[in-house]
């Protein structure tokens, strides 16, 4: 949904619910700024919060299928 541009919002939500829960619960709470080899850090789960919050809060662009449904 979120490549076509479809639900963006709708989509979008879940996942930035995901990734808070990520970064609240999964990653301990010293992990940060601390990336091991084989172990995903707090930063990229921090950077997928943002983005999906920022896709909730201005939608879908000028180019998405979302436009020719509306």
């Amino acid at each position: 949904g979120l490549v076509l541009g479809l639900f963006t919002r709708l989509v979008s939500a879940p996942l930035a619910i995901g990734m808070l829960m990520d970064v609240l619960l999964i990653h301990p709470p010293n992990s940060f700024f601390v990336a091991f080899e084989n172990d995903a850090s707090t930063e990229s789960a921090l950077i997928r919060l943002v983005a999906s919050s920022a896709l909730i809060l201005t939608g879908p662009g000028k180019v998405a299928l979302s436009r020719l449904l509306l």
